[in-house]
Order: structure tokens, then sequence, then C-alpha cells
């Protein structure tokens, strides 16, 4: 998300010999600043992490009258921006709300069902994100460990979370053998297929 250079109506402090700029509300990398007079200019490199709010000190020229600083930075984040960064920089508007479908899936390959002696896992998916949309039915057993389903959700939802809490009711293959009630959290946006580990249904 790179940026061309770009002033930042910076304030001349000549008591301490240099060029005062304030960084705009977001963390910032520097590659390089020009100094600016007329039609005058002078480019130097300059790979620094600024962070919001800090007031970068850049050395003053002899001759500053009329001084502007173009900046040649990009937006900083730390490792790869999720959609909830991209939020603080992004306004989406939408108008004419529409549908879309969303593929969502369980893969229960890991879960030891001989040795738990589980008949079948029933998952009943319920979205916080969306509250309106309708909770999502799937059953899990050692024959069919990879359960999926499609569902509708707002064209908006896909922009954000697709946060969800996942309730598992694990019946046993005894039948004497009460069901046990297993519950865990998954954004389908960021995990389309959501991988329940054996350890997550607790000692067995």
């Amino acid at each position: 998300m790179a940026d061309s250079l770009r002033p930042l109506s910076p304030t001349p402090t000549s008591s301490s010999g240099s060029y005062a700029c304030r960084i705009n509300p977001t963390d910032l990398h520097l590659k390089r600043y020009a100094l600016c007079i007329g039609n005058n200019i002078e480019v130097f490199p300059f790979d620094q992490a600024i962070k919001a709010g800090q007031v970068l000190a850049l050395p003053l020229p002899a001759l500053h009258t009329g001084l502007n600083v173009l900046i040649d930075r990009e937006l900083l984040f730390d490792g790869a921006p999720t959609m909830d960064i991209l939020s603080h920089y992004l306004n989406v508007r939408v108008q004419d709300v529409h549908n879309i479908q969303c593929m969502i899936g369980i893969n229960g390959g890991a879960v030891d069902f001989t040795k738990r002696g589980i008949a079948t896992l029933d998952a009943q998916v319920s979205f916080t994100s969306i509250p309106e949309t309708a909770p999502v039915s799937m059953k899990l057993s050692a024959k069919d460990r990879l359960a999926s389903a499609g569902i509708p959700i707002p064209i908006q939802a896909a922009l954000g979370r697709l946060a969800a809490t996942i309730q598992l009711t694990i019946n046993y293959a005894d039948p004497a053998k009460a069901s046990n009630h297993v519950t865990v959290q998954n954004d389908f946006l960021q995990q389309p297929l959501f991988v329940l580990l054996d350890s997550a249904l607790g000692a067995g």
C-alpha cells in the first residue's frame, strides 16, 4: 500500500535546527523524503518506522523560506493486514444489500471416533457476527468426517468477519452413556473449513 511523495504540512523549528513534521494518525514506514523550495527538490533516503502521532525532526536547511516536505511512505502493519485492521482505513458503504452464497465446513479428520467411542458428532453453527442468519446443522461420524453447508450471508458480512459459535453434541456408541456438549469458536471468513482437533473434545 505504497504512496508517492506527499506533503505532511510541516512546522519549522529554527531554534533546534530541525524541521518538525507530525505524522498522521496511522503507523507508517517512511522510505524517503524530499525538501522542496519552489521548483528545487532534493531527495533524501530515509528507511524508518514512525508511530502514529509521532513528531519527526528533519535537518533544517540554511535556506528554508517557503520550504515544503514530501514523504514517500506506506502503511505499517505487523504481519499481513486482517479485515479488522483494514477497517480502520477503509470506509465501506453498501447500498441495495444483496446476499451471497458462502460455503463453510467442519473437518473432523483429527478426531479419534473409535478410541472415544463416538457414534456421531452433531454440530450447530450460530453466527455471532450476523445473528439474523439462521443456525446451520451438520453431522460428523467415523465414516463421514467432513461436513459442509452453503449459507446466504449479506454481502457486507463478507467484507468483515464471520464469527461463529459451534455447539457440538457428542453422541456415544454406548447407549448407556449420556451425550456430552462442547462449544468452540471460529471465524469462517478466515477459516472457511474449520479443523476440529481431538483435544477440543476434552478428556476422553
